[in-house]
C-alpha cells in the first residue's frame, strides 16, 4: 500500500453532477487557517468554470466547475450546496500535524484498467511490499478505502495509511500475514493492534502498528497517534463491542470519510495539501503568493479525466495575484516552443493547453482534463519513477 511519498503526488479531481449522494452546506470561505479550510466555498455564485475537453475522439465541451445548486428557504434566502465530498476537510482526518493527504476509492477503481496502473505505481513502495509482499495481488480488490496522509513525504515512517477492506477479521489479517512479515496480533482498549518485527519487507527502524478498531478498517501509524486505543487488554481479540471514545478522533471519523467521498458522482481521488510556504516560483515563470491550502480531486469520463480544484487563500488580494499570474504564465507557456516541446515529452500539454482558472474572494478554482491517451502515458511515467525511486531505497528515510 502507499507511504508518505504518494502523497506527493497531486491526486486528481472529479467531474461534479448534482444527482446522487447527498447534498452538503458551503460555507464562504473568507479568512480561513489550516484548522478552519473546510474545502468549501467553491464559489460565490452558481456560475460554472467551462473549459474544452480534449478527448481521443476530437474535441467538446465539458462543464469542469463545481455545480452549485441554488435553494430557497422558507425566508426567502439562497442557499449554496454542492456534493458533500466537495466540501470535504481532508486534514481533519488525519492525525495532529499532517498536511498532505491522498484518498482513493479503491472500489471505484477496481475492475478499470486503470487498477493496473495504479498497482504498477504502487507496487515497488515500501507500504505495499508490506501489505501485499510478493503476491500477485491487485490491492483494489482487497480495499474499498484507502487515506494517506503524511507530515513530512520524504519520511515513510511518518505515513499514516487508513484502509477499508472487502475482507474482515480474521480473514484480512490472515491476507496481511504473508511469509515475507512478522506480525504479533493482540487485544488492545479499542480493537486488535499488530506488532510489526523486523523482516525482509518491514524495517527494524520502522516503529509504525497495525489498528484495527473494527472488522473491516485497518490503520497503519505510529504507536503515538493512537493514543489509549491500543492499551492491552484481556479476552478475545475482535471485540464484540468496539469502545469508540478510547478511538482519537481521526480515526472516528474514517468511516464518516468514507461515506461522504461515495457516490455515482465521487471522484476516484482526492489530495489535499496545506502548511505551503508563502510563496511559489512557476517553472520558467514568475514568483507567486501560495494558497493556505489546495484540494484536486480527479473524476473518471468516458473520455478520460476531469480534474479539477480549488485552492484557498488568506485574502483575496493573495487570490487574485495568484490567479492572474498563473493564467498569464500559462500564456506564455503556450507560446514558447521549448515549453511545448517538454510538456509534450512528459504528456502535460493537453493538461496545461485546456486549463482555465477562476478567482472568487480569496478561492482560486481551476479546471483541465486528460485524454484517455495522456492518462495512460502519464500513468506509465509514474510507475516508472516510482520503481527508479523506491528501488534506490534500502531503508526508510528518517526524520531529521
Amino acid at each position: 500500500a502507499p507511504d508518505a511519498q504518494i502523497a506527493d503526488a497531486r491526486a486528481p479531481d472529479a467531474q461534479i453532477a448534482d444527482a446522487g449522494a447527498p447534498d452538503a452546506q458551503i460555507a464562504d470561505a473568507g479568512r480561513v487557517s489550516d484548522a478552519q479550510v473546510t474545502d468549501s466555498s467553491v464559489e460565490s455564485d452558481a456560475s460554472t468554470l467551462g473549459i474544452a475537453t480534449l478527448s481521443d475522439a476530437g474535441n467538446s465541451r465539458v462543464d469542469a466547475g463545481f455545480k452549485i445548486a441554488i435553494h430557497k428557504s422558507d425566508a426567502g434566502t439562497k442557499t449554496k450546496r454542492a456534493p458533500r465530498w466537495a466540501s470535504l476537510n481532508m486534514g481533519s482526518h488525519a492525525p495532529a500535524g499532517d498536511h498532505i493527504a491522498v484518498l482513493l476509492r479503491l472500489d471505484r477503481i477496481r475492475g478499470t484498467e486503470w487498477a493496473k496502473f495504479l498497482d504498477d505505481i504502487l507496487r515497488p513502495m515500501p507500504d505495499h511490499r508490506l501489505i501485499i509482499g510478493d503476491r500477485k495481488l491487485s490491492f483494489s480488490d482487497y480495499f474499498d478505502f484507502l487515506y494517506i496522509s503524511t507530515n513530512n513525504p520524504a519520511d515513510l515512517t511518518a505515513t499514516t495509511l487508513s484502509a477499508i477492506s472487502k475482507l474482515k477479521g480474521a480473514e484480512l489479517r490472515k491476507m496481511l500475514g504473508h511469509p515475507k512479515v512478522k506480525i504479533k496480533w493482540s487485544p488492545v482498549a479499542a480493537g486488535v493492534l499488530g506488532t510489526l518485527g523486523a523482516s525482509r519487507n518491514h524495517h527494524s527502524a520502522d516503529k509504525r502498528v497495525y489498528f484495527s478498531p473494527n472488522a473491516s478498517s485497518l490503520v497503519l501509524a505510529r504507536p503515538s497517534t493512537l493514543n489509549k486505543a491500543i492499551e492491552p487488554r484481556t479476552g478475545a481479540l475482535d471485540l464484540p463491542n468496539p469502545q469508540p471514545e478510547l478511538l482519537p478522533s481521526w480515526i472516528e471519523n474514517i468511516p464518516k470519510l468514507s461515506q461522504a467521498a461515495s457516490g455515482a458522482d465521487a471522484p476516484y481521488a482526492m489530495a489535499y495539501i496545506s502548511a505551503l510556504p508563502n510563496y511559489v516560483v512557476i517553472p520558467r515563470g514568475p514568483t507567486l503568493p501560495a494558497p493556505d491550502s489546495i484540494s484536486i480531486y480527479l473524476q473518471a469520463e468516458k473520455t478520460g479525466f476531469t480534474i479539477r480544484g480549488k485552492a484557498i487563500f488568506s485574502n483575496a488580494a493573495r487570490a487574485k495575484q495568484f490567479a492572474e499570474g498563473a493564467t498569464k504564465a500559462r500564456s506564455e507557456a503556450m507560446n514558447s516552443m521549448l515549453t511545448k516541446i517538454l510538456l509534450r515529452q512528459f504528456q502535460a500539454y493537453n493538461l496545461l493547453a485546456g486549463l482555465k482558472l477562476e478567482q472568487k474572494s480569496s478561492v482560486v478554482t481551476f479546471a483541465s482534463t486528460l485524454s484517455i491517451a495522456d492518462t495512460r502515458s502519464i500513468f506509465k511515467l509514474a510507475a516508472n519513477w516510482s520503481r527508479r525511486y523506491f528501488g534506490r531505497q534500502s531503508a526508510p528515510p528518517q526524520t531529521p
